[in-house]
């Protein structure tokens, strides 16, 4: 998120913005620990079970560029804004940028069924529906149909040629390639999955990246794409989702890949590219799987992968192993049914050693 924020109007809205920055200093975004610059500002969350924001490491945190750390403990020593509540302190500044960033919803007569904004571009040839919404800033490129109810949110950028179906919405600053088809229902930069855990309960952690849909992508119906806590979530060129799929914030996609209907990528997921994954498959959050996998349906995978691997299961084991096991599965209950006998057997035998014990013993 872009904040462009001189020093004054930090230390004014956060309490403190640490000795060690000039007054001239000009900030430049709210940044993740690792693609932060020497002009951009990060936020060091305690949550709850997780030592920092994200579950991101110590070592990240001493080797951010950033130029500022808003935290509660100096993480950073000449770096560190140290204040109360690092979460207050972030969601201000969310505020601010909400705030000024705030554009007059002016409508364009051009489009009497539709809502589009005046200050919204929208490039030749473009196919706009009864119901649609387009706002501030957006950007439509040539070519594009916008199918009834559809939404466009603020500077929000759709190429060219692409395709939204009824009720397909592509939210604030997400963007979305050329080719491009967003089936009915399909949301692209839902709100990231992000809490602080605290004795009163779950606290929302703001989520200010955003969604980036490659080239000749295919979302179906009902998809829902989570935008980045900070930086971007990522479907890359040529990727095709089925519907009911679900996407947690910063997942990157690779390109070429297939996911069928009702899977779920937990957050930070990372898929390589060409790989194949079945319907109703889970895969926990922070795993990495490499290129050209293929998982089968109703698989859960708990740990990476590496190129070229296929698995079933849950915990999934390699396809190999997986039918092997459902070969012994299916023999279960004949099995069960030879031990049952074998102990009948035992029974039968125990009780004539005792009698033959018994009449020893006379």
């Amino acid at each position: 998120m872009h904040l462009n924020l001189e020093f004054s109007v930090l230390k004014k809205t956060i309490g403190s913005a640490g000795e060690f920055l000039p007054a001239d200093f000009l900030l430049n975004r709210i940044a993740s620990l690792e693609h932060a610059t020497s002009k951009d500002i990060v936020v060091v969350v305690d949550r709850g079970d997780a030592a920092v924001f994200d579950a991101i490491s110590n070592d990240k945190i001493m080797q951010t560029k950033a130029a500022c750390v808003l935290a509660s403990y100096d993480v950073l020593p000449g770096r560190t804004c140290v204040v109360e509540d690092p979460l207050t302190a972030y969601q201000m500044l969310v505020d601010l940028m909400v705030t000024r960033d705030h554009k007059a919803f002016f409508h364009d007569d051009r489009y009497a069924h539709a809502f589009v904004s005046r200050d919204a571009h929208v490039e030749h040839g473009v196919a706009i529906a009864p119901g649609v919404v387009v706002m501030p800033g957006a950007r439509i490129g040539s070519g594009s149909v916008l199918h009834a109810q559809t939404y466009v949110g603020i500077d929000a950028v759709i190429g060219k040629q692409v395709v939204m179906h009824p009720g397909a919405k592509v939210l604030d600053r997400c963007l979305v390639g050329d080719h491009s088809i967003l089936h009915a229902g399909a949301i692209v930069g839902s709100d990231g999955f992000g809490y602080q855990v605290t004795q009163r309960g779950l606290r929302k952690i703001p989520q200010i990246g955003i969604v980036r849909i490659g080239k000749h992508v295919e979302l179906g119906a009902n998809v829902t794409i989570d935008r980045a806590s900070f930086d971007e979530t990522v479907i890359d060129d040529g990727a095709k989702l089925d519907n009911l799929v679900s996407i947690a914030h910063n997942v990157v996609v690779g390109k070429g890949c297939a996911i069928l209907p009702q899977t779920c990528l937990g957050g930070s997921v990372r898929v390589g590219s060409g790989t194949l994954i079945g319907a109703q498959v889970v895969i926990r959050d922070n795993v990495v799987i490499g290129n050209r996998v293929k998982i089968v349906s109703k698989s859960g995978i708990m740990e990476n992968l590496d190129d070229g691997k296929v698995v079933a299961g849950v915990p999934a084991v390699s396809f190999t192993e997986w039918k092997r096991i459902q070969v012994v599965t299916r023999q279960l209950p004949a099995l069960v049914r030879q031990v049952q006998q074998m102990l009948q057997r035992r029974s039968w035998w125990d009780v004539v050693v005792m009698k033959i014990a018994a009449l020893k013993g006379r």
